[in-house]
């Protein structure tokens, strides 16, 4: 198959017909003159809605859009890894069907979050992937990006980076892609598995951070969205973190054994999760019109806004004078 510059955009489906259609069409409202396709893999979906939908989607854009089902449900990292063997292009984006990439024109401008990073990617090899800032919607309204720069030992700790990533095709698969053992955090693991591969290399690993927030991240009434799982307790997610990426815990975690390792690690853990959940607490407090729909509540925080100004401003990024950035991360991909 082509291997031209291009973006292959995978979109895993399980029962999700509601959404998947504004997920598909906001990548095809994305101005980039970079050759893409949409990949959805339906992973053994029961319901017969989203069985029309998705087959509507693939006649609607026949040309670039490919529908692959499995015969029954095998997990959002099956799905993920499916829709690698099978991309067309090097690069990728993976998507879930209730999110979507914003269209609004100050986001699409210069080639959007897919153009932007396939550009990334292709004029420095020393990068390994791009991720973008997010706006949350749905039954929460509010936009944030992380304040500081990337850091690599901190993405050992808590999942700072988020699941859309863009990154190229072959290190993928290189690294075994996602894991199927882990039906949460996967993409945590996957993004640290990437890193740790070009360490084994020699090679460097840099990540390109764009603060635009370029994903729409749905919060659904029911908190069931797409990457929600049952979560494994904390120790069992880090176990499996520190064995499929030793080296790169190894040269931030000291230890003389994999215990110490792995104490050392959820120390940490829980100190970054602490300071990165309260500047999300502290962002919608102070963004009350953005985070709640009800002007009572609004006014009646008022006060709390005042008192804890001085601890919310060391929070927000410089270059975000209305407080639309903090430090902090999607919850659904905390251990917890």
């Amino acid at each position: 198959m082509s291997r031209e510059k291009g973006i292959s955009v995978i979109i895993p489906c399980y029962n999700d017909g509601r959404f998947i259609t504004e997920a598909v069409e906001s990548v095809y409202g994305q101005k980039t003159d970079i050759p893409f396709e949409v990949l959805i893999i339906d992973d053994g979906s029961t319901d017969k809605k989203t069985h029309e939908i998705t087959q509507s989607l693939a006649a609607e854009h026949s040309d670039t859009l490919r529908l692959i089902r499995h015969k029954r449900n095998k997990g959002l990292p099956t799905a993920r890894n499916t829709g690698l063997k099978h991309a067309k292009y090097p690069y990728i984006f993976p998507l879930d069907s209730d999110d979507k990439l914003s269209c609004d024109p100050e986001m699409t401008k210069s080639g959007g979050y897919l153009g932007r990073a396939v550009d990334v990617l292709e004029e420095n090899s020393d990068v390994v992937y791009a991720y973008p800032g997010t706006h949350l919607f749905g039954a929460v309204e509010c936009k944030y990006v992380f304040k500081l720069p990337y850091d690599e030992e901190t993405l050992l700790y808590i999942h700072n980076v988020g699941p859309y990533v863009v990154y190229r095709r072959d290190e993928a698969l290189e690294i075994g892609g996602y894991t199927d053992r882990m039906r949460y955090a996967e993409d945590w693991d996957f993004n640290i598995a990437m890193i740790n591969g070009r360490h084994k290399q020699g090679r460097p690993a840099e990540v390109r951070q764009f603060k635009e927030p370029y994903i729409l991240y749905r919060r659904r009434e029911d908190g069931t969205n797409m990457t929600s799982a049952p979560a494994l307790n904390n120790r069992q997610v880090m176990q499996y973190l520190i064995k499929r990426s030793p080296e790169i815990y190894q040269k931030y975690c000291p230890g003389e054994n994999d215990g110490e390792i792995l104490d050392h690690a959820l120390r940490k853990h829980y100190e970054v999760r602490a300071k990165s959940s309260a500047a999300f607490a502290l962002h919608c407090v102070f963004n009350p019109i953005a985070s709640f729909r009800d002007g009572s509540i609004a006014l009646g925080i008022h006060t709390a806004r005042r008192k804890l100004h001085k601890l919310w401003a060391e929070h927000v990024t410089d270059d975000s004078p209305q407080g639309q950035g903090v430090q902090a991360e999607p919850q659904t991909h905390d251990i917890v």
